[in-house]
Protein backbone atom coordinates (compact mmCIF):
# COMPACT_ATOMS: atom_id res chain seq x y z
CA UNK A 1 0.00 0.00 0.00
CA UNK A 2 1.68 3.15 -1.20
CA UNK A 3 1.22 6.50 0.48
CA UNK A 4 -0.73 9.06 -1.53
CA UNK A 5 1.52 11.96 -0.48
CA UNK A 6 5.17 12.63 0.34
CA UNK A 7 7.12 14.72 2.80
CA UNK A 8 7.73 17.19 -0.02
CA UNK A 9 3.95 17.62 -0.37
CA UNK A 10 3.73 18.48 3.34
CA UNK A 11 6.64 20.92 3.06
CA UNK A 12 5.07 22.61 0.03
CA UNK A 13 1.79 23.11 1.88
CA UNK A 14 2.96 24.29 5.31
CA UNK A 15 6.69 24.97 4.90
CA UNK A 16 9.70 23.25 6.43
CA UNK A 17 9.64 25.39 9.59
CA UNK A 18 6.05 24.47 10.46
CA UNK A 19 6.69 20.81 9.65
CA UNK A 20 9.62 20.83 12.08
CA UNK A 21 7.43 22.56 14.68
CA UNK A 22 4.78 19.84 14.33
CA UNK A 23 7.14 16.84 14.37
CA UNK A 24 10.34 17.69 16.27
CA UNK A 25 9.79 15.92 19.58
CA UNK A 26 13.46 15.72 20.59
CA UNK A 27 14.32 19.39 19.96
CA UNK A 28 16.93 18.49 17.36
CA UNK A 29 15.80 21.23 14.99
CA UNK A 30 14.93 18.56 12.41
CA UNK A 31 11.60 17.03 11.49
CA UNK A 32 11.27 13.57 13.05
CA UNK A 33 11.07 11.05 10.21
CA UNK A 34 8.95 8.56 12.18
CA UNK A 35 6.28 11.20 12.87
CA UNK A 36 6.20 12.17 9.21
CA UNK A 37 5.99 8.55 8.11
CA UNK A 38 3.10 8.02 10.54
CA UNK A 39 1.25 11.09 9.24
CA UNK A 40 1.75 10.16 5.57
CA UNK A 41 0.58 6.60 6.14
CA UNK A 42 -2.36 7.45 8.37
CA UNK A 43 -3.64 10.28 6.15
CA UNK A 44 -3.32 8.03 3.10
CA UNK A 45 -5.29 5.30 4.84
CA UNK A 46 -8.04 7.74 5.83
CA UNK A 47 -8.23 9.12 2.29
CA UNK A 48 -8.31 5.68 0.71
CA UNK A 49 -11.06 4.63 3.09
CA UNK A 50 -13.13 7.68 2.16
CA UNK A 51 -12.54 7.29 -1.58
CA UNK A 52 -13.01 3.53 -1.72
CA UNK A 53 -16.78 3.89 -2.04
CA UNK A 54 -16.33 5.66 -5.34
CA UNK A 55 -13.26 4.03 -6.82
CA UNK A 56 -13.33 0.54 -5.26
CA UNK A 57 -9.69 -0.38 -5.75
CA UNK A 58 -6.55 0.89 -4.14
CA UNK A 59 -4.77 1.05 -7.49
CA UNK A 60 -7.52 3.22 -8.98
CA UNK A 61 -7.49 5.54 -5.94
CA UNK A 62 -3.71 5.95 -6.19
CA UNK A 63 -3.94 6.81 -9.91
CA UNK A 64 -6.78 9.31 -9.40
CA UNK A 65 -5.09 11.10 -6.47
CA UNK A 66 -1.69 11.19 -8.21
CA UNK A 67 -3.28 12.92 -11.20
CA UNK A 68 -5.35 15.39 -9.19
CA UNK A 69 -3.60 18.19 -7.28
CA UNK A 70 -6.79 19.08 -5.38
CA UNK A 71 -7.24 15.55 -4.05
CA UNK A 72 -3.56 15.35 -3.14
CA UNK A 73 -3.92 18.63 -1.25
CA UNK A 74 -6.88 17.17 0.65
CA UNK A 75 -4.73 14.23 1.77
CA UNK A 76 -1.99 16.67 2.82
CA UNK A 77 -4.49 18.66 4.89
CA UNK A 78 -5.61 15.48 6.64
CA UNK A 79 -1.95 14.73 7.47
CA UNK A 80 -1.38 18.24 8.80
CA UNK A 81 -4.51 17.96 10.93
CA UNK A 82 -3.20 14.71 12.39
CA UNK A 83 0.20 16.25 13.12
CA UNK A 84 -1.43 19.28 14.76
CA UNK A 85 -3.34 16.95 17.05
CA UNK A 86 -0.07 15.52 18.35
CA UNK A 87 1.03 18.81 19.86
CA UNK A 88 -0.64 19.26 23.24
CA UNK A 89 0.21 22.95 23.33
CA UNK A 90 -1.81 23.39 20.11
CA UNK A 91 -4.87 21.46 21.28
CA UNK A 92 -7.57 23.55 22.89
CA UNK A 93 -10.00 22.55 25.60
CA UNK A 94 -12.43 21.48 22.90
CA UNK A 95 -9.87 19.00 21.54
CA UNK A 96 -9.29 20.99 18.37
CA UNK A 97 -6.00 22.27 16.99
CA UNK A 98 -5.38 25.07 14.46
CA UNK A 99 -5.46 22.50 11.65
CA UNK A 100 -8.60 20.62 12.70
CA UNK A 101 -10.71 22.65 10.28
CA UNK A 102 -8.37 21.78 7.43
CA UNK A 103 -8.75 18.09 8.15
CA UNK A 104 -12.54 18.25 8.48
CA UNK A 105 -12.99 20.18 5.22
CA UNK A 106 -10.59 17.86 3.39
CA UNK A 107 -12.49 14.79 4.59
CA UNK A 108 -15.78 16.38 3.49
CA UNK A 109 -14.38 17.09 0.03
CA UNK A 110 -13.10 13.52 -0.32
CA UNK A 111 -16.51 12.18 0.72
CA UNK A 112 -18.12 14.36 -1.95
CA UNK A 113 -15.76 12.94 -4.56
CA UNK A 114 -16.48 9.40 -3.37
CA UNK A 115 -20.22 9.79 -3.97
CA UNK A 116 -19.71 11.81 -7.17
CA UNK A 117 -21.16 15.07 -5.80
CA UNK A 118 -17.82 16.54 -6.78
CA UNK A 119 -15.80 15.15 -9.68
CA UNK A 120 -12.04 14.67 -9.65
CA UNK A 121 -9.85 15.76 -12.54
CA UNK A 122 -7.79 12.65 -11.85
CA UNK A 123 -10.65 10.49 -13.13
CA UNK A 124 -9.40 11.25 -16.62
CA UNK A 125 -6.24 9.29 -15.84
CA UNK A 126 -7.30 6.85 -13.13
CA UNK A 127 -10.80 5.98 -14.30
CA UNK A 128 -14.25 7.28 -13.52
CA UNK A 129 -16.04 7.09 -10.22
CA UNK A 130 -17.78 3.72 -9.86
CA UNK A 131 -20.84 5.23 -8.17
CA UNK A 132 -21.87 7.02 -11.34
CA UNK A 133 -24.55 4.95 -12.99
CA UNK A 134 -23.43 3.45 -16.25
CA UNK A 135 -26.22 0.92 -16.64
CA UNK A 136 -29.60 1.55 -18.16
CA UNK A 137 -32.75 0.43 -16.41
CA UNK A 138 -35.02 -1.52 -18.74
CA UNK A 139 -38.26 0.15 -19.67
CA UNK A 140 -41.01 -0.94 -17.37
CA UNK A 141 -44.65 -1.01 -18.32
CA UNK A 142 -46.78 1.29 -16.26
CA UNK A 143 -49.56 -0.66 -14.62
CA UNK A 144 -52.60 1.20 -13.39
CA UNK A 145 -55.01 -0.51 -11.09
CA UNK A 146 -58.56 -0.54 -12.33
CA UNK A 147 -61.35 0.74 -10.15
CA UNK A 148 -65.09 0.06 -10.30
CA UNK A 149 -65.57 3.50 -11.87
CA UNK A 150 -62.65 3.19 -14.29
CA UNK A 151 -62.11 -0.33 -15.64
CA UNK A 152 -58.96 0.75 -17.55
CA UNK A 153 -57.32 2.39 -14.55
CA UNK A 154 -56.22 5.98 -13.97
CA UNK A 155 -53.90 7.18 -16.66
CA UNK A 156 -54.61 4.16 -18.83
CA UNK A 157 -55.17 4.57 -22.55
Amino acid sequence: MADLITQADLENRIGVTELIHLTDDDDSGQADADKITWALSTASSYAKGLLYKGFQSEEKIELVVAADPALKNDVVEIAVGLLGGRRRQLVGEDGRNPYSGWREKAEQRLQQVAVAKRRAIGEETGGSNDTIGTTVQPDRAMIFAATKDDPIGPGGF
